[in-house]
């Protein structure tokens, strides 16, 4: 069997699909069974160690002013449309041009529909999700949903049959288990990131739907009326017009200095970051999957998360659930955790049960067992 996986968005920085992207493909390369055969396609070679060690191919270079991209996609599923048994594609916003090749297609989505649909960034490119699934699906052999909350979202709006949409799940790295303890973590986000201590973490941008206004609101409630020593870690600034908003509600609360914002902190330090935290809150407004509650209990943190769409679904009775729109049971959730040490405990213990029911090579065998049962069909 020969496998195509499409890895632009593998030399990106690793998260989101990116880090989907290399962890199935790292995984894919420990477990294929003999005779499988997988091709990495992509753009611009670099230095990346995964393309050195399966086969590499790039996209052909065609040089027009605009719709350069497209064209050399499509020339390549022309030239090679006799060649290869599966094209898998880890994202859902792609060029629908895979009806140039005959081999079976497979699709990863990420989102559910109404995250494309409603939310910021996302919103942007919904024609093209809506083009593809709409008008090519009976092109599509297969479509690979992150979590059961997407697979039915995709499914019902698109009127998905129950025998192509998969689901396999994503999961915690293994070096978030194996994070330091709270002092020696906190100690070292202190010294590379000048991140201070104690702090409630959060880490998603500022997109709309992740609703950082919202958790600073409920956070300026907690300072104000129990005097929390807590600083609040968020990431980076994204979005110019909901940088504003969140930029004016924190000199309206006074809380310049208490609120920090860390656009960027190393993959390899990632797992510290969220052990020093007493607290993880992750109030988003729209999840496909909600790889961070994960990370988060693995680490050893307390988690508060969304009711809403697959977070209730990954956090699985391990995290307390809040209505991402109500600032004051946002902040009556994290008023709980941090004056309640039994409660904490408790939640440390469930959230590593949890983390520990998924695994990236989980992922790989059960993408694996999708590409065998798309082979057979004809």
């Amino acid at each position: 069997m020969k496998i195509v996986i499409f890895t632009d968005t593998m030399d990106r920085k690793a998260m989101g699909t990116a880090l989907y992207t290399r962890k199935l493909v790292e995984n894919l390369l420990t477990i294929k069974p003999a005779g499988t055969e997988i091709f990495l396609v992509h753009r611009e070679k670099n230095d990346d160690l995964l393309y050195q060690k399966t086969n590499e191919m790039i996209l052909p270079k065609v040089r027009l002013p605009k719709f350069g991209r497209f064209f050399s996609e499509a020339f390549f599923l022309w030239k090679t449309r006799q060649d290869f048994d599966i094209i898998h594609y880890p994202q859902e916003s792609n060029y629908p041009l895979f009806w140039l090749s005959r081999a079976k297609i497979a699709i990863t989505v990420h989102s559910a529909v109404e995250g494309w649909r409603e939310f910021g960034g996302l919103k942007r490119r919904w024609w093209l999700i809506c083009w593809t699934f709409k008008f090519f699906q009976k092109r599509i052999a297969a479509i690979i949903s992150v979590s059961q909350s997407t697979q039915k979202s995709f499914r019902d709006f698109f009127r998905i049959p129950d025998d192509k949409i998969y689901v396999t799940y994503e999961a915690a790295d293994e070096g978030f288990f194996k994070a330091r303890d709270k002092t020696a973590a906190a100690e070292k986000m202190s010294e590379l990131y000048k991140i201070p201590f104690p702090y409630i973490l959060n880490g998603g941008r500022i997109d709309p739907h992740k609703n950082a206004y919202r958790l600073i609101e409920a956070y300026a409630i907690l300072k104000k009326e129990n005097k929390i020593p807590h600083y609040l870690v968020i990431g980076g600034r994204h979005l110019p017009a909901e940088n504003k908003l969140v930029e004016k509600l924190i000199k309206k609360t006074g809380l310049e200095k208490e609120i920090i914002f860390k656009p960027y902190i190393e993959e390899r330090d990632l797992p510290d970051l969220y052990a020093a935290a007493d607290l993880f809150v992750f109030p988003s407004l729209h999840e496909g999957f909600g790889l961070p509650i994960l990370e988060a209990m693995a680490a050893g943190v307390p988690v508060i998360t969304s009711n809403v769409f697959a977070m209730p679904e990954i956090a699985g009775g391990a995290a307390i659930l809040i209505n991402p729109y109500d600032v004051k049971e946002i902040a009556a959730a994290m008023r709980k955790v941090l004056s309640d040490a039994v409660l904490v405990s408790q939640m440390v213990e469930k959230g590593r049960r949890r983390a520990r029911e998924f695994s990236w090579e989980k992922t790989a065998k059960e993408t694996l067992a999708v590409y065998r049962a798309i082979s057979t069909i004809f």
